[in-house]
């Protein structure tokens, strides 16, 4: 190989040249960030040194020495070729080892690979992080808990490892298997948890470690069944209002009125739990109710409700405290002596399996029912779809229909045209 001006040669040396025989050595001396770094290099070979040529330190030509030569200039030259290669950007340490591999056919030691971790010890790491978030409702960080330890159960009691690459078709399939068979979830339960598994893989794809993108496919998911959509009429808030709970334990009468402050709030139950006096301002004649909603950590400001007033009275201006436990099963009973009877069709899954039943209404009624009460009874009552959202929190119009008690609103749009045209024909008549 032609030297290059200006650039180090390679030097060899016996190590013993008063001895008959010597083994042979290379020195190359090449600038490393900026200091003078001297490469020792022992190729294994050996001479006798009678046929050793000392003015040029290489071996004298002579038949007995053309295969060392040989060796010797092919050393000279991959010494050379790694210099040029790395610009001399390379520690002596690693200079020895490359001449290992390539002059002596070594292998050259594994490279130190990065830590990554496994599906579930990143799962678990994203858990963490969610956990630490300050602008996430607890709410979702469980559900994402809940989902971190269904993967692991099913890890744990199938044998299956789980890998990035392995979230497929063949993992979708037993793991909706184990859900329906082994743990009798709903499929609702079983959809929601795929969707959850979909963002965890989210999250992977964009942290660089996987480049799977099969949960992004169409077919990933299980279709969901619908949910009954359970709001109150006016009347059903009236009577809720109305309703005399002074021979009940105190816990009827707290959730009486907590459930009437969040249908005419519209707050999500960890906002409308937390009404008090300060919340009520006046601003231009009108009272209102003011308040930063946890979830989007947005102001939101209320009409404050006559019925609303009322009830907040009652309770010295203090939304009851009431576990959501208790809440929800106080809020049945007090729907049902209300007279919240009529039966609703409910369907429900179990294992996979399809069961349509019908349920009485206050059966179904929970703290949820509050704000899609509010939702439903301001459509109704001809309120825009940016205001209630404005109150409600919901980003777009789907998102707030899938709040509307459906049953309800089109039974009031019945009522209302059914009306319409009695008046029609009435004024006919006259």
């Amino acid at each position: 190989m032609p030297k290059v001006l200006g650039e180090p040669a390679p030097r060899f040396n016996l190590q013993f040249a008063n001895q008959p025989e010597s083994p042979i050595a290379m020195f190359f001396r090449y600038s490393y960030q900026g200091k003078k770094h001297l490469l020792k290099y022992s190729p294994g070979e050996k001479i006798a040194t009678k046929l050793w040529d000392s003015k040029n330190q290489f071996p004298a030509k002579n038949p007995a020495t053309s295969l060392l030569i040989g060796r010797l200039s092919k050393l000279e030259a991959l010494t050379l070729s790694i210099y040029r290669e790395t610009g001399g950007n390379i520690t002596p340490q690693d200079f020895r080892q490359e001449l290992n591999h390539r002059f002596l056919g070594h292998p050259r030691p594994e490279e130190e690979k990065p830590y990554l971790p496994s599906f579930l010890q990143f799962v678990a790491t994203f858990v963490e992080a969610q956990q630490a978030r300050k602008d996430l409702a607890q709410g979702t960080v469980n559900v994402f808990r809940t989902w971190q330890h269904h993967l692991e159960a099913f890890s744990q009691e199938t044998g299956r490892e789980l890998t990035f690459e392995g979230i497929n078709e063949s993992f979708r399939q037993a793991f909706i298997t184990w859900c329906f068979d082994e743990k009798n979830h709903s499929q609702n339960h079983v959809a929601k948890g795929l969707r959850i598994i979909a963002q965890f893989m989210a999250a992977a794809q964009e942290a660089g470690l996987t480049d799977n993108i099969f949960t992004r496919k169409k077919g990933w998911g299980v279709k969901k069944l619908p949910t009954p959509t359970v709001a109150l009429s006016e009347e059903q808030l009236q009577a809720i209002f109305e309703l005399d709970l002074k021979q009940f334990q105190p816990g009827y009468q707290k959730a009486r009125q907590l459930f009437l402050i969040g249908c005419y709030t519209g707050l999500r139950h960890s906002d409308y739990s937390r009404i008090s006096r300060g919340h009520i301002t006046e601003e231009q004649g009108q009272k209102l109710v003011s308040i930063m909603a946890q979830k989007t950590k947005k102001m939101v400001n209320i009409p404050l409700h006559p019925n609303l007033e009322a009830v907040l009275g009652e309770c010295n201006y203090q939304a009851p405290n009431l576990s959501q436990q208790k809440f929800n099963k106080f809020i049945k009973e007090v729907a049902r002596l209300a007279g919240i009877t009529e039966q609703r069709a409910v369907y429900t899954s179990t294992g996979g399996e399809v069961v349509e039943q019908f349920t009485p209404k206050y059966e179904l009624i929970s703290s949820h029912t509050a704000r899609r009460t509010f939702a439903t009874v301001a459509l109704i009552n001809g309120w825009p779809s940016p205001l209630i959202r404005a109150i409600t929190g919901h980003a777009t119009e789907a998102q707030l229909n899938s709040y509307i008690d459906l049953e309800a609103y089109l039974a009031s749009q019945k009522v209302s045209q059914f009306y319409r045209k009695e008046n029609e024909r009435n004024l006919k008549a006259i």
